[in-house]
């Protein structure tokens, strides 16, 4: 019997890969070469190379203990090693799908030229950055990396086709 895999929510996903993202940079602050990261996390947590691959380059999800026991052996609090996420400052945003508009705060990250995937990017950015499906955009953007919204989010009038 053949069945799909089971897509991880994209919260779920971008907190694995930026977790992962977090960790190689605090080998690297401790001289790890990227060549050893793999083989350095699945010692350090005790889990075979592949495992420690995964989880090195964000294609399997951390726990917080795992944080914890690979921040301890450089020396290290989780807090610190995760600090880049929560320094993040968040800028504001309207997420634009289909005719519906909301207002939101975007943490945004590197540079992205087209084509793009499947994913949100962000365009504009004077005072505000439009964010919306990828798929349809031939301008350079931004990626998206997390979008926030708070419980008084007002939703914008939708726009007209």
């Amino acid at each position: 019997m053949i069945t799909k895999k089971k897509e991880q929510p994209l919260a779920v996903a971008e907190s694995t890969e930026s977790w992962a993202r977090c960790v190689r940079e605090l080998m690297q602050r401790h001289d790890v070469s990227s060549r050893k990261f793999g083989r350095v996390v699945g010692e350090i947590l005790g889990m075979e190379y592949m495992a420690g691959y995964r989880r090195a380059w964000g294609k399997h999800p951390w726990r917080l203990d795992e944080i914890e026991k690979i921040a301890s052996h450089f020396g290290e609090t989780a807090a610190q090693v995760l600090e880049p996420l929560l320094a993040q400052p968040a800028e504001p945003a309207v997420l634009m799908v289909g005719n519906l508009k909301v207002k939101c705060t975007a943490v945004l990250g590197k540079q992205l030229v087209p084509p793009f995937t499947d994913r949100l990017v962000a365009i504009g950015g004077l005072d505000t950055w439009l964010i919306l499906p990828g798929t349809d955009i031939a301008l350079p953007a931004r990626e998206v990396r997390k979008i926030v919204f708070s419980s008084s989010t007002p939703v914008c009038e939708p726009t007209s086709t």
